[in-house]
């Protein structure tokens, strides 16, 4: 019929002539199994799940993680505990913030003169497009750059030449999430603050027993450990044309021409989709590129259904990959942003060429059919 039957566990169907799944990549919180987890006494929870009624104030907590979400909730949690251990699996590359509060003069400019603001959000998109993104590509000069100035500041806050040793990662800056805070390493730095580098091997009724047979007893334990990404949509059964499953066609790892639309499921389009994803810039920048391009697809398929080629498909899968492993996300074993050996998350190049191909669809790339009008 051209028209998608969509069913919800509430047992309501749909049937619209356009489908577009809007989850994102990073929507199913990552919580590790550990040996043990049922027989810890304390509270434990995701960073993403954070329960509306615990108190933190003088207790003994511990954070497993310590990447994006770790180091926002860190220096927080810090103020308020009498004891905060931080299990680190690996160290990550960690670059200024430079957040303030704007002055009441600052915020008289921007009412008195709204193209200060965008100029300022220039300004902060320009940091991203040719600070961060040049370290992404490898560039040696800015990555070399990049690298001091997160040593500096592991110089400034840190006074433990040990603790600072083991701040530094092993992998060139821009292979991992480059993060960004103003008081990570600060409170680090703390004296009811320490960290811990040996794997998390179980937890105990107590608390958390690391590789080698420590165990240190915790009131609260807290997983900032990310999101599983990996399969794509996890939880959902999609079923395109022939009955054909994206789980089964994605199983050596998602793919999508421009992020946006799969072969064999016509009249889909994805926001968020596989290498979308940006490691310098505004995901929200992205996502407001691929609407004005759904919206394009829209317009074409009028009353019928479009689909993309597969051999376009496969054209723009074998350029992202391609150029992907010339990055410095391909220089390090396992990251979320990869599956297997393919990087089926990010996108390899700036967000402004990201915005000059997604301005207008190359039409010889897609196919279209009218649906012949029901009897």
């Amino acid at each position: 019929s051209g028209r998608w039957d969509i069913e919800t566990t509430s047992g309501k169907t749909y049937n619209p002539q356009f489908f577009i799944p809007s989850l994102g990549q990073l929507h199913h919180a990552n919580t590790p199994l550990f040996d043990g987890r049922k027989s810890f006494t304390g509270e434990q929870f995701h960073s993403a799940e954070w329960p509306e009624d615990i108190d933190l104030c003088g207790k003994n907590v511990a954070v497993i993680g310590n990447a994006a979400s770790a180091i926002q909730l860190i220096p927080e949690v810090a103020k308020q505990v009498s004891k905060l251990t931080v299990y680190q699996r690996s160290a990550n590359w960690v670059v200024p913030k430079g957040d303030r509060h704007y002055t009441k003069f600052e915020k008289f400019l921007a009412k008195a003169m709204p193209s200060l603001t965008k100029l300022y959000r220039g300004y902060w998109f320009a940091m991203g497009e040719f600070g961060l993104y040049p370290m992404i590509k490898g560039k040696k000069i800015r990555s070399a750059i990049g690298e001091w100035m997160c040593r500096r500041e592991i110089k400034r806050h840190i006074h433990d030449p040990n603790l600072r040793e083991a701040l530094v990662p092993d992998y060139p800056i821009g292979a991992k999430r480059i993060l960004l805070s103003d008081n990570y390493y600060a409170a680090l730095n703390m004296d009811n603050v320490a960290l811990v580098t040996q794997p998390v091997a179980q937890l105990t009724d107590i608390g958390i027993a690391v590789a080698g047979g420590t165990v240190r007893a915790h009131d609260v334990i807290i997983y900032a450990t990310g999101f599983k990404v990996h399969p794509f949509y996890d939880g959902l059964t999609i079923q395109g044309e022939g009955g054909a499953l994206l789980s089964d066609y994605w199983q050596d790892g998602a793919r999508a021409y421009y992020g946006v639309i799969t072969h064999n499921f016509p009249n889909m389009f994805m926001l968020y989709g596989p290498n979308t994803n940006t490691g310098h810039s505004s995901i929200v920048f992205k996502l407001e590129n691929q609407v004005g391009y759904i919206l394009q697809l829209i317009e074409r398929a009028g009353d019928g259904v479009i689909d993309v080629k597969p051999e376009a498909e496969t054209r723009f899968d074998t350029e992202m990959q391609t150029r992907l492993a010339r990055t410095a996300w391909a220089k390090v074993e396992n990251s979320w942003y990869k599956s297997g050996g393919r990087i089926i998350n990010n996108w390899p190049g700036s967000a402004l060429e990201y915005k000059r191909r997604m301005k207008t669809p190359i039409w010889a790339d897609f196919e279209t059919s009218v649906m012949n009008a029901p009897s």
